[in-house]
């Protein structure tokens, strides 16, 4: 299961999503995740594809959320960092 959470921003839509169980743990340098911006919302794999494909940005945190974003080629292994073990990537669609 995965914590979900869209910001809207004039057209552009973030997605922030995170493995569940990471809510709440320092990754170190100053970065939580934090459900204010990773959300409490309960979503499934369904739920956060439809979402990464509705998106413009995003922002993913997890094993679990990286890989189902990695299997939709929406983000490649190298654009994935690892912080105190737990990889994060980012993504941008261009209009």
């Amino acid at each position: 299961m995965f914590s979900a959470k869209i910001h809207q921003q004039g057209r552009d839509r973030l997605l922030a999503a995170c493995d569940t169980e990471l809510l709440g743990k320092d990754l170190g340098n100053g970065f939580v995740v934090n459900k204010r911006f990773y959300g409490s919302d309960t979503l499934d794999d369904d739920e956060v594809a439809g979402l990464m494909d509705a998106c413009t940005v995003g922002n993913l945190v997890g094993e679990r959320v990286i890989k189902l974003a990695k299997k939709k080629k929406i983000v490649r292994e190298g654009a994935i960092i690892v912080l105190s073990g737990t990889p994060h990537a980012q993504f941008v669609r261009m209009l």
